[in-house]
């Protein structure tokens, strides 16, 4: 720690107040984030001035102001008055640092890095806010590490603190979710579960796997496996899916049409740079994605596609209340690796397997009052190819569209937005869990490439959800606006979701 001495000769030395010396020199001891220099302007403006309470209150603050604006934890400080007599006004300052770590419960084999993590900490004085967060960050991408993190106070050493860390690791992580986001010809109610290993290997991996079906399994099933594995210390991820399913749908009348999916994508993600407001992510990926569909053990359509992705990510957070994210993909389709498209009118198929298009989407989360916020999302998809039905863009389900149960409208380019106002009632600490309620619209319209016109559609609804300990769901009523559903209808539906982590 170094002991800054700052003088400076009085510009005016007579004082009308000669119970109040006038200050002629400041004393700062403590400081090492800031040149003498860079200190003197905090006091130029009271140099000459009667020394007083209020003088050395908005000099303390000034320098709290310098220390805040930098990232920097928030300083203490103390005022000695040996030498106010003297003119001379002496501040101690306790920049923030951190004495080490107490590592509660069960962290696992995670306690060694966990240490290196906080021993990085302790070396950086003063500790800066971005890097006590990025150190919590990267605790929490440990598979299948939960924690609570607190600061406990020195008693002996003022503005300095332990990092205690009460942890519980789980080697094995299972979810199972309900829902009834389905349609009459599928479900409506449909079950998925998930079985997560985490760390098996020693590579700070996650491996797993998922299962769904709607509660008539002939009506739809699917399965796959999945990994997302850390390459290097930069934190760059591998991760990987694979999935097939099977569904006959019930339709009217009734058509004995089976669809056969599976799907493999691998991905690759590097940070390009992160710091306290913004990460920055960039990716690449390769996509198999095969369709068929059969009546009867004939074949109606075969789509087999062979997919690059390229795409980059932007998260920021522009001040404590607002966060906005921003993301793109390129997606290249390959008439190579097998890739066919057939169908029974191939005269009539317009659709490419050498396709292009770009999406984006972006987000932006503002919290406006101690329990609202509001998040605003606009997406968007632009192609000049006729594209494979599964890389349409589609309206309908969660992601847009939320007053339809599945994709009601589906194009080669389309645009969206959604509107949500949230209402928090109860914080995680509540007998009840954390409680919201919350109300949406949405819009979206979609081109088609080979028809002229638009389709567009419109939705509107409100919701309560819950995050109970391992207990998360919600109950929304949703209704369509100016399209009707998969059925026909416009009517006002009810969805809900319940998931349970074990």
């Amino acid at each position: 720690m170094t002991t800054l001495v700052i003088m400076a000769c009085a510009l005016w030395t007579h004082s009308s107040h000669a119970e109040n010396p006038a200050l002629s020199a400041a004393v700062i001891d403590g400081v090492t984030a800031y040149s003498p220099a860079a200190l003197f302007p905090v006091y130029r403006e009271q140099l000459g001035q009667p020394i007083s309470s209020e003088s050395a209150r908005n000099i303390i603050a000034e320098i709290e102001a310098m220390y805040m604006r930098d990232g920097y934890s928030r300083p203490e400080f103390r005022l000695q008055n040996d030498l106010i007599g003297s003119g001379v006004l002496q501040i101690e300052v306790f920049e923030a640092r951190l004495s080490g770590i107490e590592v509660e419960g069960n962290a696992g084999p995670y306690v060694r890095t966990i240490e290196q993590l906080v021993d990085e900490l302790r070396s950086r004085v003063p500790l800066r806010s971005d890097q006590l967060q990025r150190a919590l960050q990267r605790m929490r991408e440990l598979p299948g590490l939960e924690f609570r993190a607190s600061m406990r106070r020195d008693k002996e050493r003022p503005n300095t603190f332990a990092l205690v860390i009460d942890a519980q690791y789980k080697p094995l992580e299972a979810t199972v979710q309900l829902t009834n986001r389905g349609t009459r010809q599928i479900g409506p109610e449909f079950a998925l579960a998930q079985l997560t290993a985490n760390n098996l290997l020693g590579r700070n991996e996650r491996l797993g796997l998922f299962a769904s079906s709607a509660t008539d399994y002939e009506e739809y099933h699917g399965g796959g496996l999945f990994m997302d594995l850390p390459i290097g210390e930069q934190g760059t991820h591998l991760t990987g899916s694979t999935f097939a399913s099977r569904s006959n749908p019930h339709e009217q009348p009734d058509r004995p049409d089976v669809y056969d999916r599976d799907r493999t994508s691998m991905r690759v993600n590097h940070p390009l740079s992160s710091t306290q407001r913004r990460t920055l992510t960039v990716s690449g990926g390769f996509d198999v994605d095969n369709l068929e569909i059969t009546r009867e053990g004939e074949w109606l359509r075969d789509e087999q596609l062979r997919v690059l992705e390229i795409g980059g990510r932007s998260s920021t957070r522009s001040s404590a209340t607002t966060q906005r994210l921003l993301s793109m993909q390129f997606r290249q389709g390959l008439d190579a690796f097998g890739s066919h498209l057939e169908a029974r009118n191939p005269q009539t198929d317009q659709r490419r397997l050498d396709f292009l298009l770009m999406r984006m989407q972006y987000t932006q989360l503002t919290r406006f009052a101690d329990q609202w916020t509001v998040r605003v999302d606009a997406l968007g998809q632009q192609s000049a190819y006729v594209l494979p039905d599964t890389e349409r863009y589609k309206i309908g389900g969660e992601r847009l569209g939320r007053g339809f149960e599945v994709t009601e409208i589906a194009g080669d380019q389309g645009i969206g937005a959604k509107l949500e106002l949230r209402r928090d009632l109860t914080g995680p600490s509540a007998a009840i869990g954390k409680t919201s309620l919350y109300g949406f619209y949405d819009f979206g319209a979609a081109w088609k490439q080979d028809q002229s016109g638009r389709e567009s559609a419109a939705t509107t609804g409100l919701g309560f959800a819950l995050e109970w300990g391992r207990v998360a769901g919600y109950l929304e009523v949703a209704k369509p606006l100016t399209h009707t559903d998969v059925e026909g209808e416009r009517e006002t539906k009810v969805f809900a979701e319940v998931s349970l982590r074990l």
